[in-house]
């Protein structure tokens, strides 16, 4: 495999300036062969390209990653066959879908630059982001990240969308460093737990490294807010705040698996269930209710200290006042992860 991607280095002459620094650090990389691989090397050697990209083709069809990057690059060129940059941006996708680094950098390069393909920078800035956190431990690995990350950050800043929901609204944006940022503005609604599912969706789709989500709440629902909490913990998203967030708010931040507290004015406040009939609200005091039955089971399954302190904030505050945490209690009492005085 080295040899076929050497001797593609230095025979390719293709349009895009950077596929030419993807394909000149495409040396010594460790991939598994597959019977009838080394074949097509053979070939490739005595400049056979057709018999090469033929028993390459039917290797890559069978799923075999290193073929596929070959048969795209020739693709690309128009070596042993007619140039196709569509079909050759199609191998790549399927080699880059398969973990490929190098795929995975070619195919970012190609949606950067509109190399043979329409522009397109947010699939560009996903490839490369997947490229830049790419596990690969070949020789030329760490050098071809870091060209990733730069072409990256050449990219256009990412958009920044809204999805409004009954009672407040999420804002969705990307980072430069494949970090992706949710705010939670507004009640904690049945609404905001559906439409949040599809927030998610689009930042797993855009291959985000790390998702924050920033909660900017004085709290609603408690169904919807542990609701959410959970899915903050099975997501393995982490949790900020940076003024207040009560209520079911701060449930959902107790479901971040990292939560930190930013600025001189973030806390987290508590109090007492609640409930509402005819417009008429009343606390529920009662300890063995439903209600605290499911914020004791939510607390056992995010936290594994201080559930008794955190129960006992929680039920000896009244629903009409507030109990607010920050600074070190928040630490100590397994509110927060991390506290931070910086504005």
């Amino acid at each position: 495999m080295a040899r076929a991607l050497k001797r593609l280095s230095r025979s390719l002459r293709v349009a895009a300036a950077q596929l030419l620094v993807l394909l000149s650090l495409a040396t010594a990389w460790p991939f598994a062969h597959g019977q009838g691989f080394d074949e097509g090397v053979a070939h490739f050697d005595r400049r056979e390209y057709p018999e090469a990209f033929k028993i390459w083709l039917s290797l890559a069809e069978q799923g075999n990653m290193a073929a596929a990057f070959n048969v795209a690059a020739m693709l690309h060129e128009g070596l042993g066959v007619e140039q196709d940059s569509a079909q050759a941006a199609a191998w790549y996708r399927r080699a880059a879908e398969k973990g490929d680094l190098q795929a995975q950098f070619a195919l970012g390069l190609m949606l950067a630059d509109g190399a043979g393909v329409p522009s397109d920078p947010q699939e560009a800035r996903r490839w490369l982001g997947l490229a830049t956190r790419n596990p690969a431990t070949g020789p030329d690995a760490v050098g071809l990240r870091d060209q990733a990350d730069r072409r990256m950050r050449r990219l256009p800043p990412p958009s920044t969308q809204e999805v409004a929901y009954d009672g407040g609204r999420f804002i969705f944006t990307e980072t430069v460093d494949g970090q992706c940022v949710i705010a939670l503005q507004g009640q904690v609604t049945r609404d905001a737990s559906r439409k949040f599912h599809g927030v998610t969706e689009q930042g797993r789709s855009l291959g985000c490294r790390t998702t924050w989500v920033l909660l900017e709440s004085r709290g609603g629902s408690l169904e919807d807010g542990l609701s959410l909490g959970k899915e903050m913990r099975f997501a393995g998203f982490r949790t900020i705040v940076r003024s207040t967030c009560a209520s079911s708010c701060g449930l959902i931040f107790l479901g971040g698996v990292e939560r930190v507290l930013f600025g001189p004015r973030a806390r987290i406040g508590f109090h007492q269930a609640s409930v509402t009939r005819d417009k008429d609200r009343s606390c529920v005091s009662d300890r063995f209710s439903r209600a605290y039955r499911e914020i004791r089971s939510f607390l056992n399954f995010v936290s594994d200290k201080q559930v008794e302190a955190l129960m006992n904030l929680i039920v000896s505050t009244s629903c009409d006042k507030m109990s607010w945490v920050s600074g070190a209690e928040a630490m100590e009492l397994g509110v927060a992860t991390k506290v931070s005085s910086r504005r």
